[in-house]
């Protein structure tokens, strides 16, 4: 089971040749991928710290009696999610080339962390482990799966938005 989520982990990892014609294509469209991905992660950046910075205006409301606790229930809820999500995003831009050689070098208990931060759903199903990756790892794994040309694709009858992992 564990060389299985093990190919889950490697599935988000580019090949030269791909990652190589990906590294074009930016260029082509952005005239300079490292400005494109340093553009990317500072607007989550951001965006991220005004999420912070809101958080804290609204804690700030609630102590002053501005807002009620229910309210703030539902603001400091709102802001939490978009936080993390973003935190993800960050996340991804950072580690997604890293992520197999990572998997491979940690604890089991690590593995787990990684492989939650990773999948939204994985299941076994007559012997083959379906997967259902987060965002933007499902498009990852995705450029990754026609790296390689194998006869038996995505032609498992898993539900369409999981991938079969054999």
């Amino acid at each position: 089971m564990a060389d299985k989520f093990a190919d889950v982990v490697k599935a988000i990892h580019l090949h030269d040749e791909t990652l190589t014609w990906v590294v074009t294509a930016l260029k082509d469209s952005q005239k300079d991928e490292a400005a494109f991905h340093l553009q990317a992660v500072e607007g989550l950046n951001r965006e991220l710290g005004k999420v912070r910075s809101r958080m804290s205006q609204a804690y700030e409301d609630k102590l002053d009696g501005k807002i009620d606790e229910q309210m703030w229930m539902e603001v400091n809820a709102k802001y939490k999610a978009r936080q993390e999500t973003l935190e993800r995003q960050i996340s991804a831009h950072n580690a997604a080339d890293r992520a197999y050689d990572l998997y491979m070098q940690q604890t089991h208990e690590e593995r787990a962390r990684l492989l939650q931060f990773l999948l939204l759903n994985s299941t076994l199903k007559n012997g083959s482990l379906c997967i259902t990756y987060r965002k933007p790892f499902d498009i990852i794994a995705e450029w990754g799966g026609h790296q390689k040309r194998r006869p038996q694709g995505d032609l498992n009858p898993c539900c369409r938005r999981e991938r079969p992992v054999s």
